[in-house]
């Protein structure tokens, strides 16, 4: 029997954003399976209520919230939409991937902006929203960043907005962990790569909503122990 099949979510509160496709759309529902009430959100309601259906078939509850939290209003009028919703909020998966596919000397400032906007500044507001509202409740909380390229990944010429986005998440996650850590949030970055595996995604993801789990390895990564006890 795996880990993942153990973890109770009963009564937790957590927002996914690009709920709208995979690989969050099969962790939402695995989520809703083991009692968490979710938040959905993306940019367009089409495939938003999809997963939102798929959640309600697994026996699970879901509130949808078409948004895109790139700017400080935004995102903090989807971090207000939540707490209306679940009056709570427990865990943050924040899944960005704005991807403009063009060469270096035809693409737009605007795309090379909202490729850094969707890809990094939304995650950065949606987590200091979030950790400013648990540190004044004192709740603890728990992280979850979905990066979809990594260091072993080919670079692409085309991707470049794009791959240099999801690194600057990749290290703005490890760099915040330790911060966050300090008011009892825990957070971590998993490596997506370039073909997605809902059923791996799972397996490492949920044990993370088990504050006792052990540091975790791999393409799973966060500050470790011993620098959080320093």
């Amino acid at each position: 029997m795996s880990l993942s099949s153990l973890i109770d979510l009963s009564g937790k509160i957590v927002l996914l954003t690009g709920a709208g496709r995979e690989p969050v759309r099969s962790l939402a529902v695995a989520l809703a399976q083991r009692g968490a009430r979710l938040s959905l959100s993306d940019l367009t309601p089409y495939n938003l209520e999809e997963t939102a259906a798929a959640v309600r078939v697994a026996g699970g509850q879901a509130a949808c919230h078409v948004a895109d939290p790139v700017k400080g209003l935004a995102a903090r009028a989807l971090f207000e939409e939540v707490l209306d919703a679940w009056e709570g909020l427990d865990a943050l998966v924040l899944c960005p991937r704005a991807e403009p596919v063009t060469p270096l000397l035809r693409l737009d400032e605007w795309d090379w902006q909202r490729t850094l906007e969707a890809n990094l500044s939304a995650p950065f507001l949606l987590m200091q929203t979030t950790g400013a509202w648990m540190r004044a409740e004192n709740r603890p909380g728990l992280f979850i960043n979905l990066v979809s390229t990594g260091p072993a990944d080919p670079p692409d010429a085309h991707r470049f907005a794009f791959q240099a986005a999801q690194a600057g998440l990749a290290a703005f996650t490890r760099s915040t962990a330790q911060d966050l850590w300090a008011y009892n949030i825990r957070t971590y970055g998993f490596y997506l790569g370039e073909q997605p595996d809902p059923a791996g995604l799972i397996e490492s993801v949920l044990p993370l909503f088990d504050p006792a789990v052990p540091e975790p390895v791999g393409s799973l990564w966060t500050v470790t122990q011993r620098r959080r006890e320093g």
